[in-house]
């Protein structure tokens, strides 16, 4: 299991008192560089070992790949890659929204966006995708992991809700072969205080399930991956 946080930076849950307490990926705006440095000098100067800034949304600004003309998108991953250089961010997030949202149409990435996000950050971690749960899935050849949401968890469910259904998808995806994983990433609400997430992440049995910083679920995710490849048709 791997937690991020989204809806950026900032939004308060940074102030948790709980921050710090369990492993935490946060959505970091890259073009904070020139509309905002000194927010990201603040949130860089305060992080602990557990907080790990990933790169939003999909690119150096608040984009919709889908959107992007095929022939555009290598240019504006380009200046992307420049400011994750800068920040020293090796995992990205996409999310589109331009065929559907939380809740209606589809909200994956077609198999040329994802090739594209492979051939732009060869030396990435990994990529995540999504919102709301969604079914972009995908390795690529160097064993990057392009995995998506499969749990929201809303601030209006309580924590035995969010417990409950952690263990109901890991019990729908078992796998036949017990030594592969299930990798389980989770979207945190950004309304959705810290504290709630380490209690709910606490009832999960220990022998059975494991928290990890968002770095190493996703290498470890494309070094056995046992997910199928699946992209958005159109």
């Amino acid at each position: 299991v791997s937690c991020v946080q989204t809806d950026s930076l900032g939004l308060g849950s940074w102030l948790s008192p709980a921050r710090g307490t369990i492993p935490y990926a946060w959505e970091t705006p890259l073009n904070y560089i020139w509309l905002a440095p000194v927010i990201l000098e603040f949130y860089y100067g305060t992080t602990t070992p557990n907080d790990l800034m990933i790169a939003a949304i999909s690119g150096p600004g608040y984009n919709y790949p889908k959107a992007v003309p095929v022939e555009n998108l290598p240019t504006l991953l380009a200046i992307a890659h420049n400011l994750t250089d800068k920040l020293d961010i090796d995992i990205m997030e996409t999310m589109d929204d331009t065929a559907g949202d939380l809740l209606h149409g589809n909200a994956d990435l077609t198999q040329t966006v994802v090739e594209t996000y492979f051939e732009a950050f060869p030396e990435f971690t990994g990529f995540i995708n999504g919102y709301g749960p969604a079914s972009t899935f995908a390795e690529s050849e160097a064993g990057q992991a392009f995995l998506s949401f499969d749990y929201y968890l809303s601030e209006y469910s309580s924590e035995a809700e969010a417990t409950a259904d952690i263990k109901e998808l890991a019990t729908l995806n078992r796998d036949s072969n017990a030594l592969l994983p299930y990798f389980l990433l989770v979207h945190v609400r950004e309304f959705s205080d810290i504290s709630k997430v380490a209690n709910v992440l606490a009832a999960l049995p220990p022998e059975k399930y494991e928290v990890l910083p968002l770095d190493c679920f996703l290498r470890l995710a494309g070094r056995a991956p046992n997910f199928e490849e699946n992209f958005a048709p159109y």
